[in-house]
């Protein structure tokens, strides 16, 4: 189901809502094996050096997520162009959720919910109510961040991700060997 509101789109994800447990799961075995891998206790900070669907490419919760995604990727960006897109996992306790910050270089980003706690997205004209399963899609360049509703226990989960036409496969130069083709 997808909702629009004006130049972002919402939508739930079934797979993640009917499967949360499993996803938490397989986010926190995720999480130790990113660190081990890439040598950053943070994976967010970390998001240039991995691929969270690369990482969790053996995993069939992953790749249903993985095709939801790219689906509705497909149908927010409204062609079938060439794409590619990065993904990083955000894994974060109550004061460690993301200050002000956008994502340039990129022509729209997105984020699945996979344990949101009791947060919102907050931009400059709008709030994004997080849900578990709830898929997020907008411009790229739009300053966003992290606002905790109520103090909770363990980590904050999701999935983020940038979607990029830019051709140049020169990119890695830069250091950024996370993008991975969209078909």
């Amino acid at each position: 189901m997808s909702f629009d509101r004006e130049d972002y789109k919402l939508y739930d994800i079934d797979v993640v809502i009917k499967n949360q447990p499993l996803f938490v799961e397989q986010c926190n075995v995720l999480h130790k094996l990113i660190q081990q891998s890439v040598g950053d206790e943070d994976t967010t900070r970390a998001y240039k050096r991995y691929n969270i669907f690369q990482i969790s490419a053996s995993s069939l919760a992953f790749y249903k997520l993985y095709c939801e995604v790219i689906k509705n990727v497909r149908d927010y960006v409204g062609d079938d162009r060439p794409l590619w897109m990065s993904g990083w996992m955000n894994f974060h306790q109550p004061m460690q959720v993301l200050n002000w910050h956008n994502h340039l270089n990129s022509i729209c980003h997105g984020y699945v919910s996979i344990d949101p706690k009791d947060t919102t997205t907050d931009f400059k004209d709008y709030a994004i109510e997080n849900q578990v399963g709830r898929l997020y899609l907008g411009p790229s360049a739009r300053l966003h961040k992290v606002v905790v509703n109520k103090p909770f226990a363990g980590h904050r989960i999701t999935i983020g991700f940038d979607v990029s036409d830019d051709q140049d496969c020169l990119l890695v130069q830069s250091g950024d060997y996370n993008f991975l083709p969209i078909p």
